[in-house]
């Protein structure tokens, strides 16, 4: 969004603190369907603290986006001077976000552009760094993967002269595989929901029209009838001849429609630059057993108490 919250340097930064606080509270609420209520909520401990750190984030966004057009607005700022909002500098996605906004005959209001800063900054760093943890766990267990994972870098980078980038990346098709078959196993949104626009029958169940429909990702991924062995990790089930006749709705860890999921290519673009960097240095290792997988595959929302990374550099 342009702005450095220094959340690399100190793990005790406020937005980080309320951001955590969130999520737990939506998991804390999802096992305790009878606080579905917000006013009923809104009288838990839990529920306090949740509603004070959402309303923290929110006025954190409209700062930002405040902050933002004031910078846009005068444009007083040097080219050769560093600040966070130097519109000079590469343009962050909020910037993007107001020049459509500029040109738009219906533009947004400040709080719809503040619902989508919202959506970026969550939807843009909780799944990736969760795609990204647990694939490394797969691969520290995996180290026969891990090591052709290895390879395929070594070799790429030897062609392109070292460097990684964009053309590096989609070179790197088995660790593409790889990425997939980690969403597959774990995919870092478990459920998401439809409202539907017209009766339909699934089996001998009518779905009435106007009633919202919650699909089960992770059920998807793991059915038998469609993945051989599905608890094993196997990036070769995502070769083109092995997948090419699966139903397009079999594996759908970005969602699927008109709907899915906006940052995507990013996200798989993300995980695939951020794993080459570190499988390049390092020898991933991990306390991560098959019984590890069982325990943890349905709960994937649960923080992985127990399961630990250890990193030896390659010489």
């Amino acid at each position: 969004m342009g702005v450095n919250i220094h959340a690399q340097e100190s793990s005790n930064t406020d937005y980080i603190n309320h951001l955590k606080i969130v999520t737990s509270g939506i998991i804390y609420r999802v096992g305790h369907p009878w606080l579905i209520s917000d006013w009923m909520f809104a009288m838990t401990r839990i529920g306090k603290q949740y509603f004070k750190s959402i309303e923290y984030m929110r006025c954190f966004s409209r700062e930002l986006i405040k902050k933002r057009k004031e910078a846009r607005r005068f444009k007083t700022i040097s080219d050769n001077k560093t600040n966070d909002f130097d519109i000079k500098k590469r343009k962050a996605f909020l910037d993007l976000l107001l020049d459509i906004n500029e040109k738009d005959s219906n533009s947004m209001s400040d709080e719809n552009l503040r619902e989508h800063v919202d959506t970026f900054i969550f939807a843009g760093h909780d799944s990736t760094s969760s795609a990204i943890a647990w694939t490394l766990l797969f691969l520290g267990n995996e180290l026969e993967i891990q090591e052709k994972v290895y390879q395929e870098i070594k070799d790429v980078m030897e062609k392109f002269d070292g460097s990684i980038d964009i053309q590096t990346i989609f070179q790197l098709k088995y660790l593409e595989r790889v990425c997939k078959e980690t969403h597959r196993l774990i995919p870092s949104v478990c459920t998401f929901s439809r409202t539907i626009t017209e009766d339909i029958m699934i089996d001998k169940y009518v779905v009435p029209k106007g009633a919202i429909l919650a699909v089960h990702v992770h059920g998807l991924h793991h059915n038998p009838k469609v993945w051989t062995n599905p608890e094993k990790f196997d990036p070769d089930r995502f070769l083109i001849e092995q997948f090419q006749n699966k139903n397009p709705y079999a594996y759908v860890p970005f969602s699927a429609g008109p709907r899915n999921c906006i940052g995507q290519k990013f996200a798989n673009l993300e995980q695939k630059l951020v794993l080459a960097m570190l499988l390049q240095k390092w020898i991933v290792k991990s306390s991560f057993s098959q019984e590890d997988v069982k325990k943890y595959m349905v709960l994937t929302v649960q923080p992985l108490n127990g399961l630990y990374l250890y990193f030896t550099p390659r010489k």
